[in-house]
This record gives C-alpha cells, sequence and structure tokens, in this order.
C-alpha cells in the first residue's frame, strides 16, 4: 500500500524501505536472468520465440502507446475543476483494464480501500480482532471515554479501524483476496498477457495444459466468438445480451451464481474457524478452485409477435390488435376478417391494406351494382377494395364484384375558352344545366371501405378506436405498434446462452449439462423503450410484451434446450487436499479439448489464536520462511529470530477445528459459531454454500451431522395454500412479503392482494379440533404431529434439523380471522383440509400456548416455503420430454415419431432403494385395489386439493395400470415429486393438467417464459394416460430395458429425483401397512 495511504509509518524506515527495494529489485532481477536463461536451453521455446517476434514486438509496440496516453492523460489530473475528477477516473478504469489485460485478474483491481476497511470494520465489530485472528495489520481509533470503553492488546473494542494493510511481511492481503474472489462470480473471463505466455510455456510441458481465458479471475466464461454485446448487471444478477443493438435480452444469472460462486462470507467463515488465514487464501487463489461457468451462445433468428399485458394481468394479442386495426381502421366485416384468420394471414391482410389503399370517390362505400355515382357530388377519401386485398393475400377473392357508373361533368364555358372540349363528352338531356357536358364511365370493382391512414389521419384513428382496448392510444401510439410489428416479422439474429459445464468448482467434481434440440422454441421478452422519445415508452393501461419465435438457421441442428439438472457430484479431490494436503490433477473437457489443472496442498498451515502474541510470532515465522531478515507488524520494522528460538516458537499445524481447555477437552463451540456466519446470512449464495461446507467438514470427519443440527419448530403448513408454492420475497423487516404486524394487537397479519388473493383455500396448518368458529374466524387446537407430518418435514428440511418433537404444537391453538369458514365448529380437520376462504379483508393470525399466553414469533412455527429464485436462464426444469420437436439425424423415435429423451445418459452407481415398476415383471411392485389406493391418499400428508385431484383419477389409474403395465404408486410418486398432486405449479400453468411435467407440443402445446413447450392435456385423467403411454411405449423406457425407478430416472430427469420418488413409494406402500423389498438389479 503506498504511504500515502497508511498511517503505518517509522521515522528513519525509509532508508531501510530504499535498501530492501534495491534488495527486491537486485532479487527479481536475479529471478528473471535464471528464468530467462532456462527458456533459452529449451530449443523449443526458443525457436517458439523467434518464429513469434513479430507477434512480441507488436505487443510491447501497443503496451508503449497506451503508457504514453496514460501519461498524456496523467498531465490534465493537474488541471482544476469537477473536469479533472473525471479525467482522473476515466484515467484509472482505463488503467484497470490494462492491469486486467496484463494479469488476467479484472476483478481485484476494481477493489477499492474503503471497501476493504468496511469489511474489516464488519468482522471488528463482530468481536474478532483483525490483527489477532490474522486478517490484516490494522489500526484503531480508539474511543476513549465513550462507555463501554476497552482496548485489549491495541484491540478497541469500541474503536474505528483506520487502515489495514496486507497481513505481516508477505503483504498479503486476504480482505482484499476475500472480496475479490466473492465479486468475481459476476464478471465475465478475460484474455491476458500473462496467461498467454503462461500458456506458451504450457505447451512444452511446463505447467498446466490449460487455456489461457480460464486461468483469469472472471466466473463467467462466454464464448462469445462473433463479439456480441454482453454485459452483466451485477445488482439485479442479469446477464444482458444487446441483440444488433436494438433489443436487450436479459438471462437470471441468480441460480446459477448462488451455486458456484464463492460468496466473502464463505471465506470469512472458514477463516475464523480454522484460524488458518493461508488455508482459506488457497481456497481464493488456487486455480483448481478457480470456477469457470462456462457459456455457449447459440446464434438464431428470431421473430416476434406483439402482446399487450393489463394492469389486471389481461392479454392483447397481436391477433387481436390486428383483429381491431381491420375492423375499426379499415371497416372490414367479420366474415371477411375470419377468412385471414383462418388462413393466418392476419398481419398480410393490414399490410396488403396499407400498400393498396388509394383514393376512392366517397360514393362508393356502400354502392351497389349498377350504382351511378355522380362524381361532382362527392369527395374522394382514402379507401381500399377488399377484393385486391384477398387477392393479394389469399390468391383468390370472395367479395363478389360489381359495376357502378361514374359520371363526370365538364364546363362548356370552361372548354369554350380553352377551345375544346375532352373526348366522350356530350350534353345530357336529362341534366338541367346547359353549361356542362358529361360523360359515363363503367368500373368493376369489389367492396371499397373506408380506411383512416395512420400517418396523415390521426383524428379519425383515435375516434375509430375509442371504447376498444386501444381507446387510450393516440395515433403516434398506434402508428408505433404497428411498426413493432412490421419489425417483429423482420427475421434478426438472436443469441441464446446455455451452460456447457461448470469446472474448477471449489467442491464439485466438474458439472456437465445434457441437452436435446427442438425445431423451434418460443419465448417471452419485456419491449424496452428505445428513448424517452418512443411513443411506445409508457402506454396507459398496458405494457408491452413480445412472443418470440427461435429457429436455428441450420436445417440440421435444433435449439439447444436442457434435459435436466445435471448431477452434482462432490467433494472433488482437491477440496480434500486442501485440508488434508496432498497433490494432484483435475481433468475435464471445454470446447472439446482436454484441460488440466495441476495442485499441491501442503495440509498444515500457521494457526492464529486471537491474540496478537500469537500473530507476531506467525510473521515472523513467515518472514523467516521466506528468508527475509526484517519485517513488519503494527507499524514497527522487526529483525527476523528463528522461529525455533522458545520465545518465538509457532509451528504449521495440521487443519483442526477445535480448540483444547485447561482440561484437555477439545472444544468446538467457537469453530460452530464462525460457520454459522454462513448460515445466518440468509442469502442463496451463502445458504448453498453452507450446505456444501457441512457435507465437507461430515465428509472429513471434522464434525458429525449432529453438530450442525438445530431443532425443528417450523412444522405447520402455511394456512393460504397457494403460497407455499412460490418464491417468497422478504421486506427490509425480514418477513415475507405482504405479512405485517401491528404494535397494538397481537399476532401475525396478512395483507389482502399481497399475501393472498380473494378466494384463495385457507387450510389447516396440522391436525387439530376445530373449538370455536364465530363469524369470521376460527380457533383451532392442535394435535400430536402424525407420522406423516414427521416424514414430510424430515423430506422438506432434509438433515439441517433434527427429528421434530411430535408433541411441539400439542394442544396449543390458533385463531384465523378474516375468512369465509366452511368447517363447524367440534370437528376435527387434517393437516392440509380446507377450513374457508380468503375474503377481502387482511387476514389476522393469533397463537396461543397451553397456558394461554399469545405467541410473539408465529412465524417460528408457520412460515411461506421458501424456494429459492426461480430459474429462467435456459431450459432447466426437472421435467421430462415427451416429446422435443425436433429429431436430429440418426435419432430415436418413439410411436408419436418424436424423441423422448436422452438415450446416453447412464444412471450413475447407487445403493439405495429400487423398485421394479413394469407390473409385467414377476419383482413389480404389488397391484393395489381402488380401496388400498384411496386409503393412501386418505392417510397422505397432502393438502384437501391435492387429494381431490388424485382421488378424481384412481378408477383410471387402474385401467392404466392393466393397458400399460406401469404401476399405480410409481404415477402417484412421480406426480407428487413433480406438482405436489397438480397443486405446485411453477414453469407450467395449471390449465394445462401436465401434473408429471412432460414437454412436448400436446393439443398445442403450453409455451412458459423460457421457451419451453409443455403438454396440454384435457384432464387429470388425459395426463395420466400420456405418463403411463410415455414409460410403456416410448424410446427410452420399457422398450430400451428400464423397468427400475433407478434407471428411468436419468433419462426422465437426474438420480436424485429417483431417490425422491423410491422414498414416496415407500412412504405409501407403508402407510397402508405394506412392506416392499427393493430389487438388486
Amino acid at each position: 500500500m503506498d504511504d500515502e495511504n497508511s498511517n503505518v509509518s517509522t521515522a528513519g524506515a525509509d532508508k531501510e524501505k530504499r535498501k530492501q527495494n534495491k534488495q527486491g529489485k537486485e532479487s527479481k532481477t536475479q529471478k528473471a536472468a535464471g528464468a530467462a536463461q532456462s527458456v533459452a536451453k529449451n530449443k523449443k521455446v526458443l525457436k517458439f520465440i523467434i518464429a513469434h517476434a513479430g507477434v512480441f514486438i507488436t505487443i510491447a509496440v501497443i503496451l508503449l502507446i497506451i503508457l504514453l496516453i496514460i501519461g498524456f492523460v496523467g498531465y490534465f489530473t493537474s488541471l482544476p475543476g469537477m473536469w479533472i475528477e473525471k479525467v482522473k477516473e476515466a484515467s484509472a478504469n482505463t488503467w484497470q483494464k490494462i492491469q486486467g489485460w496484463i494479469s488476467g485478474d479484472n476483478v481485484s483491481v476494481t477493489i477499492t480501500d474503503d471497501q476493504q476497511v468496511q469489511l474489516a470494520q464488519h468482522i471488528h465489530e463482530m468481536g474478532y480482532d483483525i490483527v489477532g485472528y490474522g486478517f490484516a495489520d490494522a489500526q484503531y481509533e480508539h474511543k476513549v471515554g465513550e462507555e463501554g470503553s476497552e482496548e485489549r492488546e491495541g484491540f478497541a473494542q469500541n474503536g474505528n479501524i483506520v487502515t489495514i494493510e496486507g497481513n505481516g511481511q508477505t503483504g498479503t492481503n486476504y480482505l482484499k483476496t476475500y472480496i475479490a474472489k466473492s465479486e468475481a462470480t459476476y464478471f465475465p473471463t478475460t484474455w491476458s498477457l500473462e496467461k498467454f505466455f503462461g500458456g506458451v510455456i504450457g505447451i512444452f510441458g511446463i505447467g498446466d495444459e490449460e487455456d489461457t481465458v480460464l486461468k483469469s479471475e472472471g466466473m463467467i466464461n462466454i464464448n462469445n466468438e462473433d463479439g456480441v454485446n454482453i454485459e452483466i448487471d451485477r445488482e439485479n444478477r442479469l446477464l444482458a445480451i444487446k441483440q444488433n443493438f436494438k433489443a436487450t435480452y436479459y438471462y437470471d444469472m441468480s441460480n446459477w451464481t448462488s451455486r458456484y460462486g464463492r460468496p466473502q462470507e464463505l471465506f470469512l467463515a472458514l477463516h475464523i474457524a480454522t484460524m488458518m488465514p493461508d488455508l482459506t487464501y488457497d481456497l481464493a487463489t488456487k486455480n483448481v478452485f478457480n470456477t469457470k461457468v462456462n457459456i455457449e451462445l447459440q446464434k438464431l433468428n428470431g421473430t416476434f409477435e406483439v402482446k399487450l399485458i393489463g394492469e389486471n394481468g389481461s392479454q392483447v394479442l397481436e391477433t387481436d390488435i390486428l383483429k381491431l386495426f381491420l375492423s375499426k381502421l379499415c371497416h372490414f366485416t367479420d366474415e371477411e376478417i375470419s377468412r385471414f384468420e383462418e388462413a393466418d394471414k392476419l398481419y398480410e391482410a393490414f399490410e396488403a391494406v396499407q400498400d393498396l389503399q388509394k383514393p376512392y370517390l366517397d360514393g362508393y362505400v356502400g354502392a351497389q351494382d349498377g350504382d351511378i355515382i355522380r362524381d361532382w357530388e362527392h369527395s374522394y377519401i382514402n379507401g381500399i377494395d377488399v377484393r385486391s386485398v384477398e387477392n393479394k393475400v389469399l390468391e383468390t377473392t370472395y367479395t363478389p364484384q360489381i359495376t357502378v357508373n361514374k359520371k363526370k361533368r365538364h364546363s362548356i364555358l370552361y372548354g369554350y375558352h380553352q377551345g375544346k372540349i375532352p373526348d366522350g363528352f356530350a350534353p345530357d338531356s336529362n341534366e338541367l344545366d346547359r353549361n356542362y357536358w358529361y360523360k359515363t364511365e363503367s368500373e368493376k370493382i369489389g367492396r371499397i371501405t373506408r380506411c383512416y391512414d395512420l400517418s396523415s389521419e390521426g383524428a379519425e384513428v383515435e375516434r375509430a378506436l375509442e371504447g376498444t382496448v386501444l381507446g387510450d392510444f393516440s395515433a403516434e401510439q398506434v402508428k408505433a405498434l404497428w411498426e413493432l410489428m412490421i419489425e417483429g416479422k423482420k427475421v434478426e439474429t438472436v443469441y441464446l446462452p446455455r451452460i456447457e459445464n461448470v469446472v474448477k468448482h471449489w467442491f464439485y467434481k466438474p458439472i456437465e449439462f445434457k441437452y436435446g434440440q427442438a425445431k423451434m422454441a418460443k419465448k417471452t421478452v419485456s419491449y424496452g423503450a428505445t428513448g424517452e422519445d418512443d411513443p411506445l415508452a409508457s402506454v396507459s393501461g398496458y405494457t408491452i410484451q413480445l412472443d418470440q419465435t427461435l429457429v436455428s438457421p441450420n436445417s440440421k441442428e435444433g435449439i439447444f434446450y436442457q434435459l435436466c439438472e445435471p448431477e452434482l457430484d462432490g467433494p472433488n479431490d482437491a477440496i480434500i487436499a486442501l485440508f488434508k494436503g496432498g497433490s494432484g490433477e483435475i481433468r475435464y473437457m471445454y470446447r472439446g479439448k482436454e484441460q488440466k489443472v495441476e495442485y499441491d496442498l501442503p495440509g498444515n498451515y500457521y494457526r492464529y489464536d486471537g491474540t496478537r502474541d500469537k500473530a507476531l510470532k506467525i510473521a515472523n515465522a513467515k518472514a523467516h520462511d521466506e528468508g527475509k531478515t526484517t519485517y513488519s507488524f503494527q507499524g514497527e520494522e522487526r529483525t527476523t529470530i528463528d522461529p525455533s528460538n522458545e520465545d518465538m516458537k509457532v509451528e504449521k499445524e495440521e487443519v483442526t477445528f477445535y480448540k483444547t481447555d485447561a482440561e484437555g477437552n477439545n472444544i468446538k463451540t467457537d469453530a460452530l459459531a464462525a460457520l454459522s456466519i454462513l448460515g445466518n446470512t440468509h442469502s442463496e449464495e451463502a445458504e448453498w454454500s453452507y450446505r456444501l461446507l457441512k457435507e465437507l467438514l461430515i465428509k472429513l470427519d471434522y464434525f458429525t451431522r449432529e453438530d450442525f443440527q438445530k431443532p425443528l419448530n417450523q412444522v405447520l403448513l402455511w394456512p393460504i395454500e397457494t403460497i407455499g408454492t412460490t418464491a417468497v420475497e422478504k421486506d427490509e423487516d425480514g418477513l415475507a412479503k405482504g405479512l405485517y404486524k401491528d404494535d397494538d394487537k397481537y399476532g401475525l397479519f396478512l395483507k389482502v392482494e399481497e399475501a393472498f388473493q380473494t378466494g384463495n383455500s385457507v387450510i389447516a396448518p396440522g391436525d387439530a379440533e376445530v373449538i370455536n368458529v364465530s363469524g369470521d374466524s376460527i380457533t383451532l387446537k392442535f394435535k400430536s404431529l402424525s407420522d406423516a407430518t414427521v416424514e414430510r418435514l424430515k423430506t422438506q428440511f432434509g438433515t439441517d434439523y433434527k427429528e421434530p418433537k411430535r408433541d411441539i404444537v400439542l394442544d396449543m391453538t390458533m385463531t384465523i380471522s378474516g375468512i369465509k369458514v366452511s368447517a363447524s365448529a367440534g370437528s376435527t380437520v387434517t393437516e392440509g383440509e380446507t377450513i374457508g376462504l380468503a375474503g377481502t379483508d387482511d387476514i389476522r393470525i393469533v397463537m396461543n400456548n397451553i397456558d394461554k399466553s399469545n405467541v410473539d414469533d408465529i412465524e417460528t412455527y408457520t412460515y411461506p416455503t421458501y424456494v429459492g429464485t426461480d430459474q429462467t436462464l435456459i431450459y432447466n426444469h426437472n421435467g421430462n420430454i415427451e416429446p422435443p420437436p425436433y429429431v436430429p439425424d440418426g435419432g430415436n423415435e418413439d410411436t408419436d415419431g418424436n424423441t423422448d429423451g436422452n438415450a446416453t445418459q447412464t444412471n450413475p452407481e447407487y445403493h439405495g432403494e429400487n423398485y421394479c415398476v413394469d407390473m409385467s415383471k414377476p419383482e413389480a411392485l404389488p397391484s393395489l385395489s381402488e380401496a388400498q389406493l384411496r386409503e393412501i391418499v386418505s392417510k397422505s400428508s397432502m393438502s384437501q386439493k391435492a387429494k381431490e385431484n388424485m382421488n378424481s383419477v384412481i378408477p383410471d389409474l387402474i385401467r392404466y395400470e392393466d393397458e400399460y403395465n406401469v404401476n399405480a404408486v410409481f404415477f402417484m410418486a412421480v406426480a407428487r415429486a413433480e406438482s405436489q398432486w397438480g397443486t405446485a405449479w411453477a414453469a407450467i400453468d395449471k390449465s394445462t393438467y401436465n401434473w408429471c411435467s412432460i414437454k412436448g407440443s400436446k393439443n398445442g402445446g403450453y409455451v412458459d417464459g423460457n421457451g419451453t413447450s409443455w403438454n396440454k392435456y384435457t384432464s387429470f385423467s388425459d395426463a395420466t394416460k400420456g405418463f403411463c403411454n410415455l414409460i410403456a411405449n416410448g424410446s427410452y423406457y420399457y422398450n430400451a430395458g428400464r423397468y427400475t425407478v433407478t434407471d428411468i430416472a436419468p433419462t426422465y430427469c437426474n438420480a436424485s429425483w429417483g431417490v425422491s420418488v423410491c422414498t414416496y413409494i415407500k412412504q405409501f406402500y407403508n402407510s397402508i401397512g405394506i412392506e416392499i423389498e427393493s430389487v438388486n438389479w
């Protein structure tokens, strides 16, 4: 750190520093000379350098020019005023880019001193001494005299950190590194000069054999061969792809940044828990943990249709707008419009109107066959001949042709003075005025309609659309809307991102994504105004969306879509070596080429204990390890002492997470508290990292699973049925959106239209007795948790919590007010059973303990289920494919002529339960009667609506089991895993009845916001039949020899899905007293 940014300096130290700098320069010169000599010995390297001398000279010249430019800019920094600051900022940004281009680290150069001090202050306020815990060399400003003021070993407990420097003599900047590696999650990779030369040397067997860009710091590696304009919106975690500088498409990064990033809380938690900064620093900086999300861009052709979305969610499609244009602006009849609609030519019809409209006598409008039109009595208006439009668009005509007689007149006086009379004009005895001669012409026409011109007849356009869905649009907006439709028909290049793989993750082994190919894809994007003068920038009552259709320009290649979630396998060997020590290499594929990264990790590190004394000893030992004679600690230059000296003795230790007390007991409390930094952050990134870190530390026997488990109190369902199936957005107080508390009233309040919608079902949060119903309120008295509830909770919350206590809410009461109650007093209700409907007022929930005292934190027992951020990157729903509408050359086809899965997927080794679901096999699961299936439904923990859905198909399900040999309970388990028996809808609309999440275009299909097409069914029974037919007759299940759940799982979704389905199957059979045996195939 420069002296001007540091107050850690001593008088007389300048001379010593200059001496050290000189020694450092001499040392670097010697090292450089040695490296040059080594390279020169390698004839291959020398030959390469000679052959590419021109390239290297060019690079050197470019660097020289850049440095001259920076010097020129630097000259102007002496000028006064605000302009100087702008020049300085521009210069700093330019220098950051140059540094990133040279080193490949385009992240660290953006981290400021203020950010580091703020993080240090945060750690300080958590009670950890920055120096004693090995974070940095820090100086505190002690607030003397203030309440609670205390200073211990220089650690001002109520003070502020003024400055920090890199830790110890090495200057290792842990805090800056932690911030940078966390921010790298949102940075793209970059080419670098340093990594390039490292790659050149790697060609000759020295160092890693890895692509240059994969060594840079950013996590997001986009293969951008076409130079597409790509930006990353850090704040909103969006990937922005600007298409041809016209439109910008945004892709949600939140799902994979949370999974694959390294939040700074991970580094802080591990640093404090181990007290070994260098272990955490290795995790942050070693290339083997330098995660890369490798993204390919597929070049596609795209068109779009315009759609208006009303404030109440209503939709006005482009076809609706076009029919409105033809009806109100062109006065076409419903019959005429229907012909164009049936031919799917509404756009072409209105386009033809714009080309063919011309001035007509207004008498032509409504003219009958043989009518005589006296042209001097009529004005000309803008109109269209319907027959001309039909002929151009439909290549035939439907409107009858008629003859009209247009009579013209010519002034004799005018002709006399000119000395001539036009041919064909003559006196007409029927006309009384003899000053005119007349001429009659016959004309064959169709039906002429009045047509308003969008450019010149704005007032008429607005009047014509009054009272319609476009009634509030100005003429300028109507014209702009039509022009937007025209733009939508022009084929434009669109780039669609997809993740190829994720490599060098700190926990996982390389993650490969599997894709199928579709003939086309649909995607909905929001319209972005082109500027403040864009008429469509603000449209009263509507937002504009564009329904995009994408196709591949390559006829032999479809659009890639993700088949299912990738397998996540960890921990990898490198992360184990970080803790246990070891060397090795990882290999992975990148763009068809194998990459190799080597690692060599010590497994032992210096361990701090929170005191300055131990920190001093470690600083001395590190200086000794590097052969330095002096080092700096707390602003003082010190002489290095042999660490074997008893007073300064300190040694590296194996990794551990406990402290030993005076009695020799190993205490893990402090380490667990430090690790909870991750668990208490409540961000997706931190929660995901915490889960993985716990799995790692349990696997390495540092902790047991019980060490991490917490009591489970959240045992009651959320009373609003639909809430629990959606992501929960929290407010600044940590409550879910729409929840609030009233200081003057007990209980938790749910705001109408935010926490629920009028008409939502209100369900019993647990098994209970209805002890009172009064007006709009109901009071429940809870029973002990049932076996089914305990199993559900264990499945829902996993191993993060201890098994729930069955009597945790026994005899506690809950009163729900503000609803339309349907249950009666004295009755018994089961968990999930409907007890009423939400009304138009806010709902109030009051809960009481057994002693009648109020429960202050009701959300401890019941809360909207958090299900994470909706994944909207590229086709990544955990659904099956039946069928992709495109089959590449060589693709296998099922009975419908479409593929139904990925034939290349294999089932990883699995040692859990597995069941045969093909009823024609002797090992198959038992077949059950209708009564037994209904008993399973009755005893399940599903909501009342879910039970109703499943009961409705049981008679047909038994028939389908006989017809297709697909076990009925297997189907019930799949329907639960995919949609909670038709009550949990995410990507798929519930109107599809597609409760097994089967992709395809049946009945026209339903296209979600990601462009994925899902089958539409006429009922739950129809969807059940479709599932059974897929398993029995599709190409990749029974017909491919896959008869068990774990054989089916990798193709249908993934192995984890198979584990869940097996668990549900076992639960269902066991609930009616039937024990089933696992097959060992």
